[in-house]
């Protein structure tokens, strides 16, 4: 019921972020939207059961503190799922055999990988905390000992290799629908707005995907070599999506002007 809520309720959402040079080709209501929606949705509710009632005080803490990993994940399964929208909006493609294999991929996918998420960004937090604590004065034993037995120091390279493994995926996945929509831009009659557009939002996902890589690369070396700060550098290397986001967006910019002025 949730996920043909949201099927339904798209029809009525005005396209606006990345849309403003298409013509929307979607109708919103196939069998393939209709699915990724749930899929969606049973992800969001897999959260939820992951995160117990609280029946004291500490676990009332424990569970406020839950409440930042799953925002986070809840972020990035919107993030996801709305880039899987924006794809059907573009293109239409439902019934094309490909992009229903790759869809399936990617619904296949994503709950699996929202739990090596949260179970990620739940450890920073921790981390986090543990580390302000450290900061106020309260003895480091009692706040690191519960983190090291989660993940001990010379796993967390580990860990930062499966949730980036995670993400390469799942934004290879998106690459290869966008490349695919584009060897059928002449059927698809996409005008030259369109095809630069699409082009872009390729460009955009191999950043993501070299971003990740590098961050696998980082975690693997530092995990044979024992670097303590390796895992820092695996994660803090997201940093520059946000750097080359900004970079790509004025080219883009720049580019548009041109074909204005044509």
């Amino acid at each position: 019921m949730l996920a043909y809520s949201v099927n339904w309720s798209m029809k009525f959402i005005r396209p606006t972020v990345g849309m403003e040079y298409f013509r929307v080709r979607g109708t919103g209501d196939s069998r393939l939207e209709a699915l990724s929606d749930g899929v969606f949705a049973l992800a969001i509710a897999m959260l939820l059961v992951s995160t117990s009632v609280p029946t004291n005080f500490a676990e009332l803490q424990r569970f406020v503190s839950d409440i930042v990993p799953f925002g986070i994940c809840s972020v990035f399964l919107f993030w996801i799922w709305r880039e899987h929208v924006r794809f059907f909006q573009r293109y239409g493609l439902t019934e094309d055999q490909r992009v229903m294999r790759l869809s399936f991929a990617l619904t296949m996918l994503v709950p699996f990988f929202i739990y090596a998420l949260k179970f990620l960004m739940g450890w920073l937090v921790g981390m986090t905390v543990g580390l302000v604590k450290l900061a106020l004065g309260h003895p480091p034993a009692p706040i690191f000992t519960p983190l090291m037995e989660q993940v001990p120091m010379r796993e967390v390279p580990v860990l930062m290799m499966i949730y980036s493994l995670g993400f390469l995926s799942i934004f290879t996945l998106f690459y290869v629908m966008y490349r695919h929509a584009m060897r059928h831009a002449d059927e698809l009659a996409l005008s030259q707005q369109e095809r630069f557009e699409t082009l872009h939002t390729q460009r955009q996902h191999l950043l993501l995907i070299g971003t990740a890589a590098c961050s696998i690369l980082i975690a693997f070396v530092g995990y044979l070599t024992a670097w303590p700060w390796a895992s820092f550098i695996a994660g803090f290397i997201y940093n520059g999506i946000a750097v080359g986001s900004v970079w790509l967006g004025k080219w883009r910019l720049r580019e548009l002007a041109k074909m204005g002025g044509n």
